[in-house]
Protein backbone atom coordinates (compact mmCIF):
# COMPACT_ATOMS: atom_id res chain seq x y z
CA UNK A 1 0.00 0.00 0.00
CA UNK A 2 1.55 3.25 -0.68
CA UNK A 3 2.11 5.99 2.11
CA UNK A 4 2.09 8.86 -0.12
CA UNK A 5 0.98 9.95 -3.63
CA UNK A 6 2.10 13.88 -4.94
CA UNK A 7 2.00 15.82 -8.10
CA UNK A 8 4.85 17.96 -8.66
CA UNK A 9 6.59 19.06 -11.81
CA UNK A 10 10.58 19.91 -13.59
CA UNK A 11 10.88 23.81 -12.89
CA UNK A 12 14.28 24.27 -14.87
CA UNK A 13 17.23 25.31 -13.99
CA UNK A 14 16.11 28.21 -11.33
CA UNK A 15 14.79 25.40 -9.24
CA UNK A 16 17.46 23.56 -7.23
CA UNK A 17 16.50 19.71 -7.42
CA UNK A 18 15.29 18.08 -4.10
CA UNK A 19 17.98 15.72 -2.23
CA UNK A 20 14.79 13.59 -1.66
CA UNK A 21 15.52 10.19 -2.43
CA UNK A 22 15.00 9.98 -6.75
CA UNK A 23 14.57 13.49 -6.46
CA UNK A 24 10.77 12.47 -5.55
CA UNK A 25 9.87 15.67 -3.22
CA UNK A 26 6.23 16.60 -3.45
CA UNK A 27 5.30 13.96 -0.91
CA UNK A 28 8.57 14.12 0.88
CA UNK A 29 7.32 14.30 4.61
CA UNK A 30 11.25 14.27 6.26
CA UNK A 31 11.63 18.39 6.08
CA UNK A 32 10.45 20.97 3.61
CA UNK A 33 11.94 21.10 0.40
CA UNK A 34 12.29 24.95 -0.63
CA UNK A 35 10.73 26.15 -3.40
CA UNK A 36 9.32 22.77 -4.22
CA UNK A 37 6.15 21.70 -2.21
CA UNK A 38 4.97 24.31 -0.01
CA UNK A 39 2.43 22.30 2.06
CA UNK A 40 5.74 20.40 3.74
CA UNK A 41 6.85 23.87 5.49
CA UNK A 42 3.50 22.96 7.97
CA UNK A 43 5.38 20.42 9.73
CA UNK A 44 8.02 22.89 11.14
CA UNK A 45 7.16 23.70 14.45
CA UNK A 46 10.83 25.37 15.12
CA UNK A 47 12.34 28.36 13.27
CA UNK A 48 14.43 26.66 10.49
CA UNK A 49 17.40 28.29 8.62
CA UNK A 50 18.81 26.62 5.68
CA UNK A 51 21.45 27.13 2.93
CA UNK A 52 21.45 25.04 -0.47
CA UNK A 53 24.23 24.93 -2.43
CA UNK A 54 23.84 22.68 -6.21
CA UNK A 55 26.51 22.31 -8.96
CA UNK A 56 25.28 20.86 -12.01
CA UNK A 57 27.67 18.64 -13.94
CA UNK A 58 31.10 20.31 -12.27
CA UNK A 59 30.34 23.24 -13.77
CA UNK A 60 30.48 26.36 -11.93
CA UNK A 61 28.24 28.54 -14.33
CA UNK A 62 25.37 26.05 -13.34
CA UNK A 63 24.93 26.66 -9.47
CA UNK A 64 22.17 27.54 -7.72
CA UNK A 65 23.06 29.18 -4.31
CA UNK A 66 19.53 29.59 -2.34
CA UNK A 67 18.82 30.58 1.83
CA UNK A 68 15.20 29.84 3.11
CA UNK A 69 13.72 29.97 6.19
CA UNK A 70 10.40 28.79 7.85
CA UNK A 71 8.78 30.29 10.95
CA UNK A 72 5.83 29.02 12.86
CA UNK A 73 3.48 30.91 14.35
CA UNK A 74 0.07 29.70 16.16
CA UNK A 75 -2.31 30.15 12.69
CA UNK A 76 0.47 29.40 9.80
CA UNK A 77 3.79 28.88 9.01
CA UNK A 78 5.47 31.52 6.89
CA UNK A 79 7.85 30.73 4.83
CA UNK A 80 10.33 32.53 2.43
CA UNK A 81 13.28 31.28 -0.08
CA UNK A 82 15.60 33.01 -2.01
CA UNK A 83 17.65 31.30 -5.33
CA UNK A 84 20.26 32.72 -7.63
CA UNK A 85 21.21 30.61 -10.54
CA UNK A 86 24.15 31.35 -13.52
CA UNK A 87 26.89 34.49 -13.49
CA UNK A 88 27.05 37.43 -13.84
CA UNK A 89 26.98 37.75 -17.44
CA UNK A 90 23.36 35.38 -17.37
CA UNK A 91 21.58 34.56 -14.11
CA UNK A 92 17.90 34.36 -12.99
CA UNK A 93 16.83 34.98 -9.67
CA UNK A 94 13.88 33.60 -7.75
CA UNK A 95 11.90 34.75 -4.17
CA UNK A 96 9.16 33.16 -3.02
CA UNK A 97 6.82 33.93 0.14
CA UNK A 98 4.75 30.73 1.08
CA UNK A 99 1.90 30.15 4.00
CA UNK A 100 1.39 26.61 5.22
CA UNK A 101 -1.17 25.26 7.34
CA UNK A 102 -1.03 21.85 8.97
CA UNK A 103 -4.76 20.63 9.53
CA UNK A 104 -3.52 17.14 10.48
CA UNK A 105 -4.43 14.61 8.11
CA UNK A 106 -3.95 17.06 5.83
CA UNK A 107 -1.89 19.99 4.75
CA UNK A 108 -1.92 22.98 2.59
CA UNK A 109 0.55 25.53 1.28
CA UNK A 110 0.46 28.50 -1.35
CA UNK A 111 3.58 30.60 -2.52
CA UNK A 112 4.33 33.99 -4.16
CA UNK A 113 6.90 33.49 -6.36
CA UNK A 114 8.94 36.87 -8.08
CA UNK A 115 11.34 35.74 -10.58
CA UNK A 116 13.62 38.17 -12.14
CA UNK A 117 16.21 37.07 -15.23
CA UNK A 118 18.87 38.77 -16.40
CA UNK A 119 18.95 39.94 -20.53
CA UNK A 120 21.81 42.32 -21.42
CA UNK A 121 23.68 45.35 -20.06
CA UNK A 122 21.38 47.62 -21.78
CA UNK A 123 17.75 45.64 -20.47
CA UNK A 124 18.98 44.52 -17.22
CA UNK A 125 16.68 42.61 -14.95
CA UNK A 126 13.07 41.96 -15.76
CA UNK A 127 10.63 39.96 -13.49
CA UNK A 128 7.40 38.12 -13.31
CA UNK A 129 5.15 37.33 -10.72
CA UNK A 130 3.55 33.60 -10.37
CA UNK A 131 2.93 31.33 -7.64
CA UNK A 132 3.16 27.46 -6.20
CA UNK A 133 0.75 25.67 -4.71
CA UNK A 134 0.35 22.26 -2.73
CA UNK A 135 -1.30 20.02 -0.70
CA UNK A 136 -0.64 16.72 1.53
CA UNK A 137 -3.02 14.24 2.25
CA UNK A 138 -2.53 11.54 5.00
CA UNK A 139 -5.00 9.22 3.59
CA UNK A 140 -3.55 6.45 6.70
CA UNK A 141 -1.08 6.04 9.09
CA UNK A 142 1.27 4.54 6.28
CA UNK A 143 0.20 6.57 3.33
CA UNK A 144 0.63 9.98 2.48
CA UNK A 145 -0.70 11.92 -1.21
CA UNK A 146 0.88 15.11 -2.48
CA UNK A 147 0.42 17.44 -5.10
CA UNK A 148 2.13 20.35 -6.08
CA UNK A 149 1.79 23.10 -9.08
CA UNK A 150 4.54 25.21 -10.10
CA UNK A 151 3.20 28.83 -12.28
CA UNK A 152 -0.37 27.99 -12.37
CA UNK A 153 -1.16 31.32 -14.13
CA UNK A 154 1.01 30.55 -17.03
CA UNK A 155 3.30 33.48 -16.37
CA UNK A 156 5.67 35.08 -18.74
CA UNK A 157 8.69 37.54 -18.91
CA UNK A 158 8.04 40.31 -20.85
CA UNK A 159 10.95 40.33 -23.06
CA UNK A 160 11.40 39.73 -26.88
CA UNK A 161 11.13 36.90 -27.73
CA UNK A 162 8.56 36.36 -25.14
CA UNK A 163 9.91 34.06 -22.38
CA UNK A 164 7.66 31.54 -20.76
CA UNK A 165 7.69 29.99 -17.24
CA UNK A 166 7.35 26.31 -16.97
CA UNK A 167 4.51 25.03 -15.81
CA UNK A 168 5.03 22.23 -14.10
CA UNK A 169 2.47 19.57 -12.01
CA UNK A 170 3.79 16.01 -10.31
CA UNK A 171 1.89 13.39 -8.53
CA UNK A 172 3.49 11.39 -6.30
CA UNK A 173 3.20 8.41 -3.06
CA UNK A 174 5.78 7.64 0.09
CA UNK A 175 4.87 4.29 1.50
CA UNK A 176 5.54 4.70 5.15
CA UNK A 177 6.95 0.77 4.73
CA UNK A 178 8.87 0.68 8.43
CA UNK A 179 9.72 3.02 10.91
CA UNK A 180 12.78 3.66 9.80
CA UNK A 181 12.15 2.78 5.93
CA UNK A 182 9.81 5.05 3.66
CA UNK A 183 9.62 4.66 -0.70
CA UNK A 184 8.62 7.35 -2.59
CA UNK A 185 6.88 6.91 -6.48
CA UNK A 186 6.22 10.30 -8.01
CA UNK A 187 5.35 11.29 -12.28
CA UNK A 188 5.72 14.63 -13.16
CA UNK A 189 5.88 17.03 -15.92
CA UNK A 190 6.54 20.11 -17.45
CA UNK A 191 3.31 21.05 -19.80
CA UNK A 192 4.79 20.32 -23.31
CA UNK A 193 7.22 18.10 -22.43
CA UNK A 194 7.79 14.58 -21.44
CA UNK A 195 6.54 13.04 -18.28
CA UNK A 196 9.25 12.24 -15.66
CA UNK A 197 9.37 9.35 -13.42
CA UNK A 198 10.77 9.48 -10.00
CA UNK A 199 11.41 6.61 -7.03
CA UNK A 200 13.48 6.24 -4.47
CA UNK A 201 14.12 4.74 -0.59
CA UNK A 202 14.90 6.42 2.52
CA UNK A 203 16.33 4.49 4.93
CA UNK A 204 17.08 5.49 8.75
CA UNK A 205 18.99 3.26 10.78
CA UNK A 206 20.10 5.41 13.42
CA UNK A 207 18.57 9.09 14.54
CA UNK A 208 22.05 11.39 13.60
CA UNK A 209 22.36 9.23 9.89
CA UNK A 210 20.17 9.26 6.72
CA UNK A 211 20.75 7.11 3.53
CA UNK A 212 18.96 7.73 0.30
CA UNK A 213 19.00 6.08 -2.80
CA UNK A 214 16.51 6.64 -6.14
CA UNK A 215 16.43 7.19 -9.87
CA UNK A 216 14.46 9.32 -12.15
CA UNK A 217 14.49 9.94 -15.50
CA UNK A 218 12.23 9.99 -18.83
CA UNK A 219 13.89 8.66 -21.84
CA UNK A 220 16.52 7.32 -19.35
CA UNK A 221 16.96 6.82 -16.19
CA UNK A 222 19.24 8.93 -13.33
CA UNK A 223 20.43 7.60 -10.45
CA UNK A 224 20.77 9.57 -7.05
CA UNK A 225 22.38 8.92 -4.20
CA UNK A 226 22.69 10.69 -0.63
CA UNK A 227 23.43 10.89 2.98
CA UNK A 228 21.63 12.96 5.74
CA UNK A 229 23.53 13.48 9.28
CA UNK A 230 21.75 15.64 11.94
CA UNK A 231 23.80 17.08 15.11
CA UNK A 232 22.00 18.54 17.86
CA UNK A 233 20.08 21.14 15.82
CA UNK A 234 22.43 20.97 12.91
CA UNK A 235 21.49 19.03 10.10
CA UNK A 236 23.18 18.40 6.90
CA UNK A 237 22.56 16.93 3.66
CA UNK A 238 24.38 15.31 0.51
CA UNK A 239 23.28 14.65 -2.64
CA UNK A 240 24.70 13.19 -5.69
CA UNK A 241 23.82 12.33 -9.29
CA UNK A 242 24.72 10.56 -12.39
CA UNK A 243 23.26 12.09 -16.04
CA UNK A 244 24.86 9.15 -18.03
CA UNK A 245 24.89 12.16 -21.22
CA UNK A 246 26.26 15.60 -19.19
CA UNK A 247 27.93 14.09 -15.92
CA UNK A 248 27.55 14.64 -12.40
CA UNK A 249 25.56 16.95 -10.33
CA UNK A 250 26.09 17.46 -6.42
CA UNK A 251 24.19 19.13 -4.09
CA UNK A 252 24.39 20.17 -0.51
CA UNK A 253 22.36 21.65 2.48
CA UNK A 254 22.78 22.90 5.72
CA UNK A 255 20.29 23.56 7.88
CA UNK A 256 19.65 24.37 11.59
CA UNK A 257 16.71 24.70 13.89
CA UNK A 258 16.47 27.99 16.33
Amino acid sequence: MFSALSLSGQRGDIVPGSYAPGRAAAAYKGRWQPLHNPSAASTADKVCLSAVYENRYITRELSNKMVAAVVPTPYFNVSVAFNHFGYSVYNEMLAAVGFSRDFGVWRIGVEADVYMVYLSPTERYVATVTANVGVQVDVSPAVTIGFSMFNPCFSAVRSYPMQYLPVTVAVGVNWHIHDKVDWLVEIDREISTLFHWKTGFEYRPFDVFTLRAGVYGADYAIPTLGVGFRVDDFRFELHSELNPKLGVTLLGSLGYDI
